[in-house]
């Protein structure tokens, strides 16, 4: 006869355990700092993910002969659908969502639907209104997602984003756009700091520094004649 063996214990893997659980989930969803992503979407992610789960986990317990009551996994729960509700009252790039009461479909009729707070419907309207004047060969900087697409003009450069890590590093393209095609630049002030420190504006700052200002609105520079 064969001897008979103890069982040995299963040991859980690190990922098993609450903690581990945490950090696998986390280092998933913060990989979305691989393409710049930003907080918000994961806190969004994150607490579905970890919810499903542990609530799938509750219920599959609750079927076996023997249930042991397990109270944090509620605290862990209620914990990350109130950072989730949290997250929700901030909209990315935007203001709070309980101001959200601006119709932006009044100002361009692309943006039907959306709603936003009275300081980015300004800025809009500023757009619209400088696009108008001086369009239809205009260019934002160094960031204005859409701007020619809300504007129906054709943008002069090829990207929206004009800062030094989506041209890895390369503005030779840029200023030749620019040369080429001389749009006149809508600067925004809300880059003012940044405008004179940081490497990524580059584009942005040597056309402020050699351009004349045409215009000063409350939201950008108008600026042309720039030499680069």
């Amino acid at each position: 006869r064969n001897p008979v063996h103890p069982v040995n214990p299963v040991k859980k893997t690190p990922f098993e355990t609450p903690f581990g659980l945490a950090l696998l989930l986390l280092g998933i969803t913060w990989c979305a700092s691989v393409s710049w992503g930003y907080n918000l979407p994961i806190l969004f992610a994150t607490p579905w993910v970890w919810a499903g789960m542990e609530v799938t986990r509750v219920l599959t317990e609750a079927v076996k002969p023997i249930r042991f009551l397990k109270p944090y996994r509620f605290g862990m729960l209620i914990a990350l659908l109130l950072s989730f509700r949290i997250g929700h009252e901030f909209v990315y790039r935007d203001g709070r969502r309980s101001e959200m009461n601006e119709p932006m479909g009044a100002i361009f009729p692309q943006l039907s639907g959306i709603y936003s707070d009275a300081e980015t419907a300004k800025l809009y309207r500023d757009l619209k209104q400088l696009s108008e004047r001086y369009g239809p060969n205009f260019k934002t900087l160094p960031a204005f997602p859409q701007a020619n697409f809300l504007t129906k003009t054709p943008p002069p450069l090829p990207l929206d984003w004009v800062v030094n890590r989506e041209t890895n590093g390369d503005i030779t393209l840029i200023f030749k756009n620019l040369n080429e095609k001389h749009p006149v630049i809508f600067i925004q002030k809300s880059f003012r700091q940044k405008i004179e420190s940081d490497p990524e504006l580059e584009v942005t700052r040597r056309i402020f520094q050699n351009g004349t200002v045409l215009e000063e609105t409350s939201n950008f520079w108008v600026i042309s004649n720039y030499a680069l």
